[in-house]
């Protein structure tokens, strides 16, 4: 019963009520693109008007000053609702270590100009620590998006993707030292479904009931894409809520 009061106190307080509609036909994921090659490389999920996370691998091999980001949804159609914004900011987590782990791999990016939300672009939702953490394990499904390459070694998509992909508990995922408390498994061991290359730093996002959204984690990395025996990995954003919040202003929804 708690549980339960607390997910409407949520799903009601979230700051953003737009929040609630649909996410497969709702634009939270943006695009990271190269300025000089036009090309998409990564992902990240838009958080208010001006903020939007990703991963942090994204940046540094990039180079923040070769990146802008786009909102979109085929990348070789001018769909007449595009848009595309420069960074003001940018804050690679501290204790991130670009090459010696995949720990902290999570970035947050501030915007020169506010982002015009609309029927098609809107943010995705924050929750508290405790409550992300909950609806992560305890969820059947979630999804994760971006225009990453459609198989290992394949080519990129040009529209939107999205795929379902299950939480997968760190006692099985964990054939590899390297899977850590700040990290989680999602996906299936022999499904050929999966983020893929190109999808780094999209959401990993997950449903409350019908309707209301939440990250629960960030693309960030895996043993190719869908491989047998294999999981992608994701960074667990519960484990970020308070410097997310320190650095954006953005509190999570129902917090008090």
């Amino acid at each position: 019963m708690r549980d339960n009061l607390e997910r409407e106190c949520i799903e009601e307080k979230c700051d953003f009520e737009e929040a609630r509609e649909v996410f497969e036909n709702m634009e939270k994921t943006v695009a990271l693109v190269h300025k000089e090659k036009k090309q998409v490389f990564c992902g990240g999920s838009l958080l208010s008007e001006l903020w939007v996370i990703s991963a942090a691998h994204c940046l540094v091999e990039a180079g923040i000053e070769n990146i802008f980001i786009r909102l979109e949804h085929n990348v070789k159609v001018d769909e007449q609702r595009e848009s595309d914004h420069e960074i003001d900011e940018h804050h690679i987590h501290s204790n991130y270590q670009y090459g010696q782990s995949h720990n902290h791999d999570i970035a947050l990016l501030k915007l020169k100009t506010p982002v015009t939300f609309s029927d098609y672009i809107i943010p995705i939702c924050l929750g508290p620590k405790t409550f992300t953490e909950n609806l992560l394990k305890s969820a059947s499904i979630s999804l994760v998006s971006g225009w990453g390459r459609i198989r290992y070694g394949g080519l990129e998509s040009d529209t939107l993707q999205k795929v379902e992909v299950p939480y997968v508990d760190r006692t099985e995922c964990k054939g590899s030292d390297m899977i850590s408390r700040f990290m989680f498994c999602a996906g299936f061991l022999s499904t050929r479904k999966d983020s893929c290359q190109g999808d780094s730093g999209g959401p990993h996002a997950t449903r409350l009931h019908t309707k209301t959204w939440f990250l629960t984690g960030i693309i960030s990395w895996g043993d190719e894409c869908a491989k047998e025996g294999k999981y992608g990995v994701y960074t667990r954003v519960s484990r970020y809520m308070n410097w997310i919040t320190d650095l954006t202003g953005i509190k999570a929804g129902a917090s008090r």
